[in-house]
């Protein structure tokens, strides 16, 4: 064991002997004041409710109608039942006990109180089934009772109490017991099934029944505990949970598998499951050696779940306590049970045995603090309120410890057991229970947020951890593995089972090469009114290829591209890529600052440029213009040149937000861009004949309209740079060239939808959406305008070359989230947790990518490289990285992958990628800003608004200055949409 260890073990050890004086000194106090009993209440016409109780009323209020705080116990019968004695039996219990003829009635000012009925009667409900087949009686059996279970009470009449006996065959009964939590809790249905034993055989023996008195009513515990809540005593525990519970994380991010709505119900389900005999014969011995109790081993468990589910360090679990601890209390029918929040600390990743210590204290000092009721604590914290969560905890732990779920009657063998209401209190309880020297368990769980298929996974996991914790208890809590083998080899092989093959052995331009061969006719290239084929295409460049290997460019050597829109552009990549070179795009409407940037960072050997633009350049940059200077490459040969250049070597250098305030050069190999082209050509199975390029070549999406298209013997259709955004102007283009296939963001997409005429788009096959998040508005409008169009969700940074994933979505779809979809070819994606562990179904984790599409990471910035681009530890090959994205994504059910949002500071607007913190940089340099802040504002989902707030230098900050300043530094796309200013600092 480390130091670090063994000095945690001590403050451990020590803060527990402190504590434990301190518990012993409570105790000892609180054993006073148990000593003075709990006084009987003068006779009166209403009660003052408990706590609890009045917590029950205000939600009943609420929502009347809903059963979830209804309390069902059954008891099976076998042998023969006297109905009388059965009767006379239930009464003598209702009379015994005052809180079973209780209403609620309301005061004039609107408060509730408690009305003790003195004379009220139960009838039992005599139902029989003899008559239909054994088959139908037990499903019958069981329907009725779950509908008697989930039957709503009125509190306002009494008693809130109901029963039913049901005959499924000859001297086979069910008897159903029925109680609204507001007068019984658990202990009490199984107190008053030993009653009914004891007033059932005092019946045929003439004796009185063998039960102590009462020397207190529900109605007196109630009252008393109002007197209580002013004492010395309630006070210091009421100090303890303010100091306990201050500063807690207020919602349990919980994986749900629906949204939340905003006013949740409390409709349910149990899912029942039994821990592996491994566990069960180990855990007894597991607490006796650690001297921990069976609660707080399995509490601390299920807390480690949580936090592996939610990344969360700060975990709030709620479990019951029987609040009995009084003698008058323990044979009294009521709603005693309180509600105490074990808060476990994740943030140092302790090892679980320290865990264990640290929810050991946790727990003895909350028993030492149990008399205070929840509701009190709840008023003194006063949380955010809020009508889709539950007050300082959203989920519940319960262990309840063996008991024989028998009692006894005259001739009759019976058996307890508890019966599912249909409703839920909390997100999700889980119980677990002795039976028989078993540990079973049952998961509560709220059916407007999870599927039945998620619990089950939530209980395999619990199970699996329990193990882990058994067989090595002083690891660390990320180093528990709560996965099975075979869910883990899903998660990191099945669903990345992409291996297919791809021609390793050539680049990029030589599919382009191979097009030209098969097809020199076709056409290639439109814009306006010019075009090119194939063949003349590559005659071009080819000229230029020879042009610039003149130059000196070859392998590795990197070639500005800075033109408008055109054929030169298309000619320009490509001969660059003939040479051996690299090319790098330079969009000529960026900022002169951002220009520099990537000159100063790429060192070009020269830039391909036009007369109209190349007076951005620098002067001392070299250059050459592909209109004006053209003569010069039209001297040259026109067939294809053999250059060194291999799969291996850059093919071209993306510039991408930086998070420094400058952007980084992703650097791209053939490899690549080959496999990612091979990717696409595979999965989209339809030809290309016509794609409408729309991506600026600056972006990493005209890769895929590019090199997808001149792969296949398709044909780009270019509009003009000022007409990207003009949507009639896209439409007619892609009527009078016949255009198949587009590839845009789904905002202009839409815009699309919004102006298309009759049979403008007839030509349209598919079209594919990337670069921001699609919303299912998006797909029911293409479904009722273009259904027979197919539609396509992509998915992948710059940095795994153009895309990773491919969802096909379906015109009519539900979903509320649209999926990216699984690994493309050769690819794979793991969604990792913050220690690299595989995250389950349905749980949020990063998502990394690895594979053939993997670039070689950032140009001439090894340490952004080294952080971004980490080890693969699950990867097949030496050597093999993966690129960690920053982007939150989780698994379904079938492997498709569902995006969540940025991990970090990294947004998209309009599918631009933006870091944040190169807006705020920028601001900052400005002389009138002194400090800045950039955030994406959601008001409407499907349009979010990059904004930035600024404190002021100067009295008044000219906002439309700073704009314009703005526009010096940053791209159109990364200006606020709003900008204005907080304060003003002199």
């Amino acid at each position: 064991m480390s130091t670090t260890e063994n000095s945690l073990s001590e403050r451990i050890a020590r803060l527990s002997d402190e504590k434990r004086a301190l518990l012993e000194a409570r105790l000892a106090e609180a054993k006073k004041e148990k000593n003075a009993g709990i006084p009987k209440c003068e006779p009166m016409d209403a009660y003052p409710l408990s706590f609890a109780q009045e917590r029950l009323w205000f939600l009943s209020q609420l929502e009347p109608d809903d059963p979830f705080y209804n309390e069902a116990g059954a008891v099976e019968f076998d042998g023969a039942v006297n109905q009388d004695a059965l009767n006379w039996s239930i009464n003598e219990i209702v009379r015994r006990h005052e809180v079973l003829r209780t209403a609620i009635a309301v005061t004039p000012e609107g408060q509730p109180r408690q009305v003790v009925l003195q004379d009220a009667k139960v009838t039992i409900g005599a139902i029989d089934l003899q008559s239909r087949s054994a088959r139908q009686r037990e499903r019958d059996a069981q329907r009725l009772m779950e509908q008697e279970a989930r039957k709503p009470f009125d509190l306002a009449a009494a008693p809130p109490f109901k029963v039913a006996l049901i005959q499924t065959g000859v001297d086979k009964y069910i008897l159903l017991l029925v109680l609204h939590h507001i007068v019984a809790d658990q202990w009490s249905i199984r107190l008053l099934i030993q009653e009914l034993g004891v007033f059932y055989r005092a019946y045929f023996s003439d004796q009185k029944p063998l039960l102590p008195e009462l020397p207190i009513q529900y109605a007196d515990y109630a009252n008393w505990q109002r007197e209580k809540l002013q004492s010395t005593v309630y006070g210091k525990q009421m100090d303890f949970w303010v100091g306990q519970l201050t500063g807690a994380a207020p919602v349990l991010e919980l994986p749900v598998d629906l949204p939340r709505p905003a006013v949740l119900k409390h409709r349910g389900k149990k899912y029942h499951f039994e821990l592996a005999q491994e566990v069960t014969a180990s855990l007894k011995q597991f607490c006796q050696s650690n001297n921990v109790t069976l609660f707080t081993t399995l509490a601390a468990v299920f807390a480690v779940l949580l936090n592996r589910y939610t990344g969360q360090n700060d975990i709030c679990i709620g479990y019951p306590v029987a609040n009995r601890s009084r003698a008058e209390l323990q044979n009294l029918i009521g709603f005693f049970v309180n509600t105490l929040v074990l808060r476990t600390d994740f943030t140092d990743n302790p090892h679980f045995r320290t865990l264990l210590a640290r929810t050991k204290i946790a727990t003895q000092e909350a028993q030492a603090h149990q008399d205070l009721p929840f509701e009190a604590v709840v008023d003194a914290l006063k949380p955010v309120r809020d009508t889709a969560y539950n007050p300082l905890f959203q989920v519940m732990f319960v262990f309840q410890s063996e008991t024989d779920g028998k009692f006894e009657l005259p001739g009759i063998k019976s058996r307890f057991f508890e019966l599912d209401s249909g409703g839920t209190k909390f997100d999700v309880t889980l119980c677990v229970y002795e039976e028989k020297g078993r540990f079973k368990a049952w998961l509560e769980y709220n059916t407007d947020l999870f599927f039945e298929q998620t619990i089950v996974r939530w209980s395999e996991h619990y199970g699996q951890l329990l193990k882990a914790v058994m067989a090595q208890p002083d690891t660390s809590i990320a180093a528990l593995n709560y996965l099975f083998y075979q869910e883990r080899w899903q998660l990191l092989y099945d669903w990345n089972a992409t291996e297919a093959n791809y021609p390793q052995g050539r680049c990029i331009h030589e599919l382009f090469e191979a097009q030209v061969a098969r097809n020199p006719g076709a056409l290639a290239v439109v814009f306006e009114d010019q075009q090119l084929t194939y063949a003349q295409l590559n005659a071009k460049a080819n000229q230029l290829a020879r042009t610039l290997r003149g130059r000196g460019v070859g392998p590795e050597v990197s070639v500005g591209i800075c033109v408008e829109r055109s054929l030169e552009m298309v000619i320009g990549i490509l001969g660059i890529l003939k040479a051996g070179g690299a090319y790098v795009p330079i969009d000529p409407k960026a900022p002169q600052a951002r220009l520099m940037c990537v000159l100063e960072n790429t060192e070009p050997a020269l830039v391909l440029t036009q007369e109209r633009v190349q007076a951005l350049l620098p002067p001392n940059v070299a250059r050459f213009c592909l209109d004006s200077e053209w003569d010069q490459a039209a001297a040259e040969k026109t067939d294809n040149v053999v250059s060194a250049v291999t799969p291996e070597n850059l093919a071209y250098v993306l510039y991408t937000s930086g998070s420094t305030g400058t952007p980084k050069g992703v650097a791209v190999s053939h490899r690549n861009v080959v496999n990612a082209t091979y990717a696409r050509l595979d999965y989209y199975q339809q030809p290309v004949d016509g794609f409408l390029w729309l991506s600026a070549m600056t972006f990493d999406s005209s890769i895929a309209g590019l090199f997808g298209t001149l792969s296949q013997s398709g044909r780009l259709v270019l509009p003009q740079d000022d007409a990207i955004l003009d949507v009639k102007h896209l439409l007619q283009l892609i009527a009078d060239h016949a255009v198949t296939h587009l590839l845009t963001v789904p905002s202009l997409y839409k815009a699309l939808l919004g102006q298309i005429a009759p049979h403008q788009t007839d030509s349209l096959k598919a079209a594919i959406v990337a670069g921001e998040a699609c919303h299912p508005g998006l797909v029911e409008m293409h479904g009722q305008i273009l259904p027979q169009v197919a539609l396509f969700n992509e998915y992948g940074p710059t940095e795994a070359t153009v895309w990773c994933s491919v969802h096909p979505i379906q015109p009519r779809t539900t979903q509320r989230t649209i999926p990216i979809g699984r690994p493309i070819a050769n690819t794979q994606i793991y969604l990792l947790d913050d220690d690299l562990n595989p995250v389950p179904v349905g749980v949020a984790g990063e998502l990394y990518i690895g594979g053939m599409g993997i670039t070689r990471g950032y140009l001439n910035n090894p340490e952004l490289t080294a952080d971004r681009f980490v080890p693969d530890p699950y990867g097949q090959q030496t050597g093999a990285r993966l690129y960690r994205t920053g982007d939150l994504a989780r698994y379904r059910v079938n492997g498709d992958i569902e995006y969540i949002g940025r991990g970090d500071h990294q947004v998209k607007i309009r599918g631009f990628r933006i870091e944040l913190g190169e807006v705020e940089a920028a601001l900052l340099q400005l002389e009138q800003v002194k400090e800045a802040v950039a955030l994406v504002r959601e008001d409407n989902l499907a349009n979010p608004q990059l904004v930035a707030y600024l404190v002021g230098n100067i009295q008044a900050p000219d906002i439309e200055a700073i704009r314009a300043q703005l526009k010096t530094r940053l791209p159109d796309y990364m200006i606020p949409a709003d900008l204005s200013a907080w304060t003003v600092c002199r």
